[in-house]
């Protein structure tokens, strides 16, 4: 196994207390998640809904952004270019 392979399965080996604070994490982007339709809308700028969506999840209880802004951001970003298939 090279360096990089060990180095990236150490870290995929996660402590209790790490584990517990991704759970509580996503419990927080959950609750904030069901409050979106409060903040976006067809034609809310999509900068503005970051900002509004970081605030529910001040809301709902995060305490900052730095670790997953990136993510969050990618998920929003993916629910608001989903485009539902219409049957006809």
């Amino acid at each position: 196994m090279s360096d990089a392979g060990l180095v990236r399965n150490m870290r995929m080996i996660k402590s209790s207390a790490v584990v517990d604070t991704i759970s509580q994490a996503a419990t927080i982007a959950g609750r904030a998640f069901a409050r979106i339709n409060e903040v976006a809308s067809e034609g809310t700028p999509l900068s503005k809904v970051f900002r509004d969506f970081q605030r529910l999840c001040l809301d709902e209880g995060a305490d900052g952004f730095s670790y997953w802004r990136v993510h969050l951001s990618r998920m929003a970003m993916r629910m608001l270019s989903y485009q539902p298939k219409m049957s006809h």
